[in-house]
């Protein structure tokens, strides 16, 4: 599959995309009449009250290629729709953050050409997945962050944690809280295996995944990370009490980050959540919550 553009990789996000999400209450002030808008991309360190940039990947294919579920190009918008509407006040304010914009995926068809998943029907559904990867990988690096500020992205598939990485040019220590390791076989990219194509390629130190459900791994990828010292994996089986992970972590953690730590959270890895695969166990969101905010 061949693909010509005349858009270019990324766009921001304009204060007419958020006034058109925005409601306005009076005597109250919403995140996104405070958060910062980008006039250009890569202006971060033209605002130093920023610590906190996101970034929009609307796109549904990775998990298609992986033979999941479609909806995942809807979550940047979801998520939009209700930040931009929280309150802005002591606990938490919008000059802190800026929204960056958006990769491009508009041109970019969110759709599988699945005949009865045979071995070749997914061709299209990598090729797409590796241009996606090209825009990703140029987008976070022109972004041009500065040292100490937290990106953080909005997906999407999780496909893009490998474009992300690469574009970081050093090898970063990932901690992912996710059923599924998402070290598949390097058969094409999709949203099954960015941290093998990363591992295998040098774009991470480390690799811990959590939460991983023994049914959900097949034998390869468990074989090869056995294989690799720098992962080191926690079973949901293994886990008796969310705070157990916590410890964990930074038991791993100690002397053992890299350039960057990057801190994933797979929405599969909730309960019963409307993920692109669906677990009946996990993680409650309160529980997520509070482990990433430690």
């Amino acid at each position: 599959m061949e693909f010509i553009s005349s858009l270019p990789p990324y766009a921001t996000f304009t204060p007419r995309d958020r006034d058109r999400l925005l409601y306005h209450r009076s005597g109250e002030t919403r995140l996104g009449e405070t958060a910062v808008l980008l006039p250009e991309w890569g202006t971060v360190k033209d605002f130093p009250q920023v610590k906190f940039v996101i970034l929009g990947i609307p796109e549904g294919f990775g998990p298609l290629a992986n033979r999941g579920r479609a909806g995942a190009r809807q979550g940047w918008f979801a998520f939009l729709r209700k930040f931009l509407n929280m309150q802005d006040n002591r606990f938490l304010r919008g000059e802190s953050i800026a929204i960056a914009g958006t990769v491009t995926t508009i041109d970019l068809p969110d759709q599988v050409n699945a005949k009865d998943y045979q071995p070749d029907a997914f061709d299209d559904a990598h090729a797409l997945v590796s241009k996606l990867d090209e825009r990703v990988e140029q987008a976070v690096r022109d972004l041009n962050l500065p040292e100490g500020v937290t990106l953080i992205v909005i997906g999407g598939g999780h496909n893009n944690a490998y474009p992300i990485m690469k574009a970081l040019g050093k090898g970063a220590t990932v901690v992912n809280v996710d059923p599924h390791a998402d070290y598949r076989a390097k058969e094409g990219r999709h949203s099954g295996n960015p941290f093998r194509y990363a591992m295998e390629e040098g774009f991470m130190d480390n690799y811990y995944p959590v939460g991983l459900h023994k049914a959900y791994n097949n034998e390869e990828a468990i074989v090869a990370m056995e294989a690799e010292t720098r992962i080191a994996p926690l079973w949901w089986d293994d886990i008796s009490d969310p705070e157990q992970i916590f410890y964990w972590v930074t038991d791993r953690l100690k002397g053992n980050v890299g350039a960057y730590l990057g801190l994933e959270m797979d929405m599969d890895g909730l309960a019963q959540m409307p993920a692109s695969a669906y677990s009946p166990e996990g993680l409650t969101p309160r529980e997520a919550r509070r482990w990433m905010r430690r």
